[in-house]
């Protein structure tokens, strides 16, 4: 995913540096496209979802950062807060500035204008609220001043090298369009997702921070085509299943690709358990491996319950090519220790999987 993404990136960027005409356009789609994908690629890296492998993730995180315009680091912490306190409005730093308040005439009448005209601002007001500003980060994240400030300006020398190798009115007529119609896609992606949902308001008292699960009340999803989800949003609109699993990478494409194995079993091993409740264990299954904890991995024999589902899951991750590599051995590392024989009877799998969850 990171090289299609890194493919749109260049193949946009000669486009769009060219004289206005018939190139230019496709252009700025193409980059539009990279801008918002790059954004997905930071999150799938903030979780250490993208590949798995920590140092793999976060200087991938870096690039995608610089490309999407929001710095790695503060975006990461910034983002654990906000899945700390998803569901209380003024706690959640990335909605703390729409808790009630008293607000002046020309606040709200810039707020109508642009909720009337749909000018997309709330992507960049995102962006230098939550990770280009150094003094709200310095309060929000006591003794990280000094990193922070280095990845700010770590984030920002690219694109200033690019300002004075192209000059800022090239670059802006190269970028600038793109960047207004990534933002647009952007803000309806912010917008939807804790907004207007209702949230709890803390006013100073003491507040417990909501478990993943009770946050799917304060949490709301897109819900856009199929070929939306995979080819451009790339599986992030699906928030409310985020907040529920916020360490399985790309939970939708994990589903999607669950259930499309479940219903490559064969008829004749589906006599034990119905097609519905096999791609519901497949679709479980998933989660709890992509969950990245011992606990989840050692809970296995909750979820694998016939011997259909477990040679379905035997013959899908060798050739499942979104599932990390390190996790995908600890995967089936976990499965080889329910026993020898994944694809034994139906009778003797109680046996072989009380000892998987022991062992």
């Amino acid at each position: 995913m990171p090289l299609r993404v890194a493919a749109a990136t260049a193949a946009g960027a000669a486009l769009a540096l060219e004289p206005p005409g018939l190139a230019w356009a496709p252009g700025q789609a193409l980059l539009a496209l990279a801008f918002v994908q790059w954004f997905v690629l930071l999150h799938e890296c903030g979780h250490g979802t993208l590949t798995g492998l920590r140092a793999v993730d976060r200087a991938a995180g870096r690039l995608a950062g610089v490309a999407a315009g929001i710095p790695f680091l503060a975006w990461r912490r910034v983002h654990a807060l906000h899945h700390r306190w998803t569901g209380w409005q003024d706690l959640d730093p990335t909605t703390a500035g729409l808790a009630p308040r008293a607000r002046g005439r020309l606040h709200l009448l810039l707020v109508d204008l642009l909720w009337w005209t749909g000018l997309p601002l709330v992507s960049l007001h995102d962006r230098l609220s939550n990770s280009w500003h150094l003094p709200g980060l310095a309060r929000l994240l006591p003794g990280r001043g000094a990193p922070l400030a280095l990845n700010l300006a770590g984030t920002a020398t690219p694109w200033a090298a690019l300002a004075w190798a192209l000059g800022p009115v090239r670059l802006a007529w190269a970028c600038g369009p793109a960047l207004a119609l990534a933002f647009l896609v952007e803000d309806q992606l912010i917008l939807s997702q804790h907004e207007p949902v209702p949230q709890r308001v803390a006013a100073g008292a003491r507040a417990r921070p909501l478990a993943a699960r009770e946050q799917v009340a304060h949490t709301r999803s897109l819900v856009v085509p199929g070929w939306v989800s995979r080819w451009l949003l790339l599986g992030v609109e699906a928030h409310e299943r985020h907040h529920t699993h916020p360490l399985v990478p790309g939970v939708a494409r994990f589903e999607r690709r669950a259930a499309a194995f479940a219903a490559r079993i064969p008829p004749e091993r589906l006599a034990a358990r119905g097609a519905e409740a096999l791609q519901a264990d497949l679709r479980a299954f998933v989660a709890r491996c992509c969950d990245w904890t011992d606990a989840a991995l050692a809970d296995l024999a909750t979820v694998v319950t016939s011997a259909a589902l477990r040679a379905a899951l035997e013959r899908a991750f060798p050739d499942e090519p979104g599932l990390p590599g390190a996790l995908r051995r600890r995967v089936r590392a976990r499965l080889a220790a329910f026993g020898a024989g994944l694809t034994g009877d139906a009778a003797a799998a109680p046996a072989r999987e009380g000892a998987g969850a022991r062992g």
